[in-house]
């Protein structure tokens, strides 16, 4: 029988802790870099500022307005009793969801193609629910228009090369994980 070690027995459950907190920390607290300029951006995460210009616009279903992203809240009209509405927010529905396009993020130094999750269609979403419960639906939006100031915070996922055949008109390529009106 070989004779095994306390410290033989503790070093694979060290090493499981360390790669557990690693990846709380990792999730619990992104250190951004906080870069002055989308031209000296290299691979990682970054947080940078810089002005919206779009590729392709969304349009509010409330406004008509066209931005890039937009963030939408609604709720419907809580259910109706016997003796009228019930009271509180019983069998009320509320929605919160966002949709946004691909957008170019623009400063003094350069650009960088800024890729978003897509989201859910809202314009279909607020269709719906007036279908289904009328004009007493409660609906308020937040946009991101092209030209706005806007703070990203993502992950820098391509840098591309200085080379004069360079046929797009971004310096850099970044996943956003969000993206905040600024102002």
């Amino acid at each position: 029988m070989a004779c095994v070690t306390l410290s033989e027995h503790i070093a694979p459950l060290r090493a499981v802790y360390t790669r557990r907190v690693s990846w709380l920390s990792r999730l619990f607290s992104r250190p951004y870099r906080q870069t002055a300029a989308i031209a000296g951006l290299s691979q990682g995460p970054v947080e940078i500022e810089g002005r919206v210009e779009a590729l392709e616009e969304l349009v509010s279903p409330l406004t008509g307005e066209r931005a890039v992203a937009m963030h939408y809240r609604a709720s419907t009209p809580s259910a109706v009793g016997a003796f009228g509405e019930l009271p509180g927010n019983a069998l009320r529905l509320a929605v919160s969801c966002s949709q946004a396009r691909d957008f170019v993020l623009r400063d003094e130094s350069g650009a960088a193609l800024v890729r978003v999750a897509r989201g859910r269609d809202i314009e279909q979403l607020h269709a719906d629910l007036v279908g289904r419960h009328g004009l007493g639906v409660r609906a308020e939006a937040s946009l991101i228009e092209t030209g706005q100031k806007v703070l990203v915070r993502g992950q820098v996922v391509e840098v591309l090369s200085d080379s004069p055949h360079r046929r797009v008109p971004y310096e850099v390529v970044l996943e956003a994980e969000s993206v905040h009106a600024i102002g």
